[in-house]
């Protein structure tokens, strides 16, 4: 193995699925007879059992051990003797299950233990669970990733025991995000830091609404906003959730902010898609309002499709939105449909010629947005 097949944390980096290796992977198992519980899976979902884990490993784990180990981390976490044992053995499934190994720098920073009171408390956790690195800064961290995404996600425990892992987990996410915007720069943010990573990651609401419901969330958020007020990703993610819970003012108000204090390709096309989103689903489509609010989130998309060249985020979200709108538009189609269409026309000629779609999958794909669209026009 060479330097090139770990990554920057340190872990083996497993070949990635393919969405067509992944039907090959369920043909191959379904010739052993051993398809077990993908038989209770619609057979056009099954592949996706492969690809949306994206590793072979983490999709083999889910079909054969998963709910042994369930249990088994989840009695770990019960046995656990104080609350500072299970907020640590948390953070720790938290932060893994994106990827991040926890240093003891950050741990002790956060929970003003020192190194040797921390090993005291990790010498109590089970190591076929919990690994512990030990160096200059030693790592914490379980021993599969997909040991700790299953943590992360447990559901249908006895009342009692998920309702002290459910605090656990939404006071541990609550205090660790408080605790860690303390060493990044909001305004002038540094991408790369690790800081910035698992901060990122860790706000991102399709990870949390995963983890905990949508009014587990905005009360996370709320908490939240006086630590991050300064902070885009905040306002940006917190936006999403908005718009997730039909809350458009407000989400239109986030997005909007989120720009204000860092206007880059993300923020912008976020704001785009909560203005477009709006246009159809807060207003009558085809009013003068929604006309407004549609043009105002082309503008933004447009925006952010010229300040990063590199994506292909503000195209998908137009030809979807632009749709979307046209669909539910039934107040002067005939005229919203020749002025989408000018702009539908545009987004297409740049669409062919970006570098993002100059293959033949995605070349393919944009035949089909252009099929669809003309069915929706006629």
């Amino acid at each position: 193995m060479s330097s090139n097949d770990y990554s920057e944390d340190g872990n083996y980096k497993f070949m990635n699925i393919e969405d067509k290796d992944a039907q090959r992977i369920v043909n191959k198992v379904n010739e052993f007879g051993r398809l077990d519980k993908l038989l209770d899976i619609d057979k056009s979902e099954r592949a996706r059992v492969f690809s949306s884990k994206r590793i072979l490993v983490n999709a083999m784990y889910s079909l054969s051990y998963a709910k042994p180990h369930k249990e088994r981390m989840m009695s770990e976490f019960i046995k656990l003797p104080s609350g500072i044992d299970k907020i640590i053995y948390t953070l720790c499934a938290g932060l893994y299950s994106q990827g991040f190994k926890l240093s003891f720098n950050w741990l002790s920073a956060f929970t003003n233990k020192s190194q040797i009171e921390l090993e005291e408390i990790i010498s109590k956790m089970d190591s076929s669970i919990i690994r512990y690195e030990k160096g200059e800064d030693p790592l914490l961290s379980f021993q599969s990733r997909s040991f700790a995404e299953d943590f992360m996600d447990s559901k249908n425990l006895e009342d009692s025991a998920y309702n002290e892992y459910k605090h656990v987990k939404i006071e541990t996410v609550k205090s660790f995000l408080s605790w860690i915007v303390g060493y990044i720069d909001s305004r002038n943010p540094n991408f790369h830091s690790r800081y910035y990573r698992a901060s990122s990651r860790l706000l991102s609401y399709s990870l949390l609404t995963k983890w905990f419901t949508s009014d587990e969330v905005e009360q996370l958020y709320k908490h939240l906003r006086s630590y991050w007020q300064d902070n885009a990703r905040f306002w940006e993610q917190y936006a999403l959730l908005s718009i997730h819970n039909f809350h458009y003012e407000e989400a239109i108000a986030y997005a909007r902010q989120a720009t204000k204090i860092y206007s880059d390709a993300f923020t912008l096309n976020t704001l785009g898609m909560v203005l477009m989103k709006s246009s159809y689903s807060y207003v009558s489509p085809g009013s003068d309002q929604s006309i407004a609010l549609l043009k105002e989130g082309i503008s933004y998309l447009h925006k952010s499709r010229e300040s990063r060249r590199g994506d292909d985020y503000p195209y998908t979200t137009f030809f979807a939105h632009a749709r979307q709108y046209l669909s539910q538009t039934n107040v002067n189609k005939k005229l919203v449909a020749e002025e989408l269409n000018g702009y539908f026309l545009e987004w297409m000629y740049s669409a062919r010629h970006h570098v993002m779609f100059n293959n033949p999958r995605s070349q393919h794909n944009l035949r089909n947005i252009q099929l669809n669209w003309i069915k929706e026009l006629s």
